[in-house]
């Protein structure tokens, strides 16, 4: 028996609420009387159309440090050989450049935006879903 549905799960990131729109599909199959769960899935993330472009990897320093993702926990941003990654828990993943200040990255659905104050200084960033919500990540360090 193959069962499919649709769900709206929530998650909430620092103060920010972000809801998601997913479609699971769960595989049973009948041993003797009883039905047992053999497999499950979830849709896929959307697919990005973004291509890498040609970016000023000098200011890409200004974007490293500590940036809160919880009440008690952050993500680390590092500059290595001119190139921007996102370091969460154990998990470090390259953030390639759509433009000076806007990055993707593998399995993305959205955007990283890093966002500089009057005097120039990197204040935060922020996570843009595809559907626009945001999840800002204040720069604590």
């Amino acid at each position: 028996m193959i069962v499919t549905a649709l769900q709206q799960t929530f998650k909430v990131f620092h103060t920010d609420t972000i809801y998601f729109n997913s479609r699971y599909t769960k595989v049973f199959v009948k041993k003797e009387k009883e039905w047992k769960m053999a497999f499950v899935t979830y849709a896929p993330l959307p697919l990005q159309y973004i291509k890498p472009q040609k970016s000023n990897p000098n200011v890409f320093k200004d974007y490293a440090g500590l940036y809160q993702s919880g009440p008690s926990t952050a993500d680390t941003i590092t500059v290595i050989d001119r190139k921007v990654y996102l370091n969460a828990g154990t998990d470090k993943s390259e953030l390639i450049p759509i433009n000076d200040s806007t990055f993707y990255g593998e399995g993305y659905f959205g955007k990283t935006v890093f966002i500089r104050n009057d005097q120039g200084r990197v204040t935060h960033n922020y996570f843009e879903f595809t559907d626009g919500q945001r999840i800002i990540f204040p720069k604590i360090k």
